[in-house]
């Protein structure tokens, strides 16, 4: 097995390398959120590409869902325009104060899952919203 990393100086990333290539053997093909080693050995901030990714085209004021993709534990977004999301709720655009703790994100870039099994996205305007998934 090769990790791409050095197991003296990153041991807890290459527990979870070896975590990841046993999902491999069972059939879950998504890459791990973590970072690798450049030619010189130290950690780089590139993430390999994703190998599960949506995107959802949302019209204005509609709200969709986008299931989470078994063995996804990181969601990374992009998108065209301004959005709401939530993880593992429906989300809406606001046309009011949410003070209850439950109103939907503005434009997240990056969320962790944590066992949540939708994601709710809505817009004002028309756009596409990009969802990459790593585990």
């Amino acid at each position: 097995m090769h990790s791409g990393l050095n197991s003296s100086k990153y041991p807890h990333i290459l527990r979870q390398s070896r975590i990841s290539f046993a999902w491999i053997e069972k059939g879950v093909h998504m890459k791990t959120f973590i970072l690798s080693d450049d030619a010189m050995g130290r950690p780089s901030a590139v993430l390999p590409a994703p190998t599960t990714t949506f995107t959802i085209v949302l019209s204005p004021g509609q709200a969709k869902t986008a299931p989470v993709p078994t063995g996804a534990r990181v969601v990374l977004f992009s998108a065209s325009a301004p959005f709401w999301a939530r993880i593992g709720e429906t989300a809406a655009v606001p046309t009011a104060d949410v003070l209850d703790g439950n109103g939907p994100e503005a434009n997240p870039v990056a969320r962790a899952l944590e066992g949540a099994s939708l994601i709710g996205l809505a817009a004002a305007s028309a756009c596409a919203v990009s969802l990459s998934f790593y585990r």
